[in-house]
């Protein structure tokens, strides 16, 4: 039987490698990813960091299901650089990061193997230069009500050590905070019991609160 997960490993901060095969220079980056949104924009500066570069390469996984990634070998044979790239992304066991690695050819042609090579070996560079952290796996929970019950509620969690990521107390009163998945039964079971005053053992759904509409924004 599976069990679930309750976390994750990514990159901390950006980081650069360097590999050189033949004369080729094969220039990595590794870079922390929160949204897919963000790729266009990554991409991008990498171009305008090394408008000269034969190809500019890249490979990503986003997602603790690890169900959206990507390759790409910008002009490279098919498989030789997208593809190794990823093969590291997957060997370090790391999501929400993406590698990209810019080659500079130096006049001699690497063959297939040799080419998968350098691109594995780069990316591995940049990934062990970076640092490795483990994060959380949870939701991100939206939770809107009257004035009076939200800080009610904001008491309740600080009391729990939840942190209150996005707050507005004036117009559309409401709170943004994150739960870690193993955490979800007991702290909104507290909150419940808290809020409500009633006994734990009265509680059916923890998510049901009184006057309280609850929604993830954010898995």
């Amino acid at each position: 039987m599976a069990t679930e997960s309750y976390h994750f490993y990514t990159i901390e901060t950006p980081s650069e490698g360097l590999y050189v095969s033949k004369g080729s220079k094969f220039i990595s980056y590794a870079i922390p990813l929160t949204s897919s949104d963000d790729i266009k924009q990554h991409f991008n500066h990498i171009k305008t960091l090394h408008p000269k570069a034969r190809h500019h390469c890249y490979a990503y996984r986003i997602g603790i299901h690890g169900n959206n990634f990507r390759v790409n070998d910008d002009g490279e044979p098919s498989g030789t650089a997208g593809k190794p790239i990823l093969g590291q992304i997957d060997h370090f066991k790391l999501c929400n990061v993406i590698i990209f690695v810019v080659r500079y050819f130096g006049g001699v042609l690497l063959g297939t193997s040799g080419l998968i090579t350098a691109y594995k070996m780069s990316a591995k560079n940049a990934i062990e230069l970076a640092t490795i952290i483990e994060k959380p796996i949870g939701c991100v929970y939206h939770l809107a009500s009257d004035v009076v019950s939200i800080q009610i509620i904001m008491g309740t969690l600080r009391k729990l050590q939840i942190a209150i990521d996005k707050m507005e107390l004036t117009f559309d009163p409401h709170i943004e905070f994150f739960v870690p998945n193993k955490d979800k039964i007991t702290i909104f079971t507290k909150l419940k019991s808290q809020y409500e005053k009633i006994s734990m053992s009265d509680i059916g759904d923890p998510l049901d609160i009184r006057n309280c509409e609850i929604t993830i924004i954010n898995k």
